[in-house]
């Protein structure tokens, strides 16, 4: 029989959250089970992958650590970083925890960011990264159609290196960003056929064939 495929389980716990907000927060958890690429369990004790934090808490404290923090935002200025809005939509909850499965697969050594690679948009990324810099919107849409390094990022869009090096790191800790495999290779393009020698015979070389008499 074939076996389908193994995902990957994830655990997530509250804190400084009421209980209104635990209880939508796990029903649309709940709700979107089978459907998000992982598997998310609330846990209650130990560290777990993502700790859901109430906007009132901008700290997470030594016993609350975990590998990802996701906000819940209830103003406009709460939302920096990984947040959701209140009230709680099915649809921004789904995005978040896709973000974040992608953020903790990346979250090795061997994935850590890299200014000299080229890197591609894995979806679109959320306002809150697009808005924090006037440019951000430009170097977006070039990382969804292709490949880029910082570098040659900002000699495509004129926006400043640093600049674009800071969006690429905002993108890349938002694990939204794909990492090119292997490095494009340059394209050479082969000389139509007939090409030299046409150009023996306009420099008046011998073709190497005799002609008959």
């Amino acid at each position: 029989m074939p076996q389908l495929n193994q995902r990957d389980n994830f655990t997530y716990a509250f804190a400084h959250l009421n209980v209104r907000d635990e209880v939508v927060f796990k029903s649309i958890v709940g709700l979107l089970a089978g459907r998000t690429h992982n598997q998310w369990q609330h846990v209650q004790s130990g560290e777990p992958d993502l700790l859901i934090l109430g906007a009132d808490s901008s700290n997470v404290s030594a016993d609350q650590r975990a590998r990802a923090v996701l906000k819940i935002a209830y103003r406009p200025t709460d939302s920096h970083g990984l947040s959701v809005h209140w009230p709680l939509r099915a649809n921004e909850v789904f995005e978040r925890l896709e973000q974040v499965a992608r953020l903790l697969e990346q979250s090795t050594p061997s994935t850590a960011f890299n200014p000299d690679s080229a890197y591609k948009l894995s979806c679109w990324p959320p306002q809150e990264i697009l808005g924090r810099a006037p440019g951000n919107l430009r170097l977006a849409t070039l990382l969804g159609a292709r490949a880029l390094s910082a570098r040659e990022l900002s000699e495509r869009s004129g926006i400043s290196l640093d600049a674009c090096l800071e969006c690429l790191k905002a993108l890349h800790d938002g694990g939204l960003l794909l990492a090119e495999s292997k490095p494009a290779q340059p394209r050479t393009e082969s000389a139509p056929q007939g090409f030299f020698a046409r150009l023996r015979a306009h420099l008046g070389l011998s073709s190497g064939q005799t002609e008959s008499p």
